[in-house]
């Protein structure tokens, strides 16, 4: 069994792991859904997402992804930049990936950083 660490399940504060875990609790609160069932659906989605960041994302600090295309949509919350890029290419880790759209989480405060974040 694989450790479910906070790190685990951290994409589920993301807009996409909000959105679920809010239709999962309104189908427990309609009964259409028991909170056993919601948990494992939970878990699905954060093994499936934590297996598609790691297929995709560098495996070092020193690793670069460079995505080029049309800035569509950015925003920067507690020192997390959104980025929504348009007709987009990924380059790097030996391929080249051309996306109709394409979502870019930064964190300012990633390892290369001097800032802190306080908690």
């Amino acid at each position: 069994a694989l450790l479910m660490s906070d790190n685990w399940r951290k994409y589920r504060g993301s807009t996409t792991g909000q959105c679920l875990g809010q239709a999962l609790l309104g189908m427990i609160r309609d009964e259409g859904l028991n909170k056993k069932d919601a948990a494992g659906i939970l878990d699905l989605f954060d093994e499936s997402i934590n297996s598609k960041v790691r297929a995709i994302a560098p495996q070092s600090a020193s690793e670069r992804v460079a995505v080029r295309g049309t800035l569509d949509h950015f925003k920067c919350i507690d020192g997390l930049w959104h980025l929504r890029v348009q007709d987009a290419t990924a380059d790097g880790l030996g391929s080249q990936i051309e996306m109709s759209r394409v979502c870019v989480l930064a964190d300012e405060s990633g390892p290369n950083s001097k800032k802190r974040r306080l908690k």
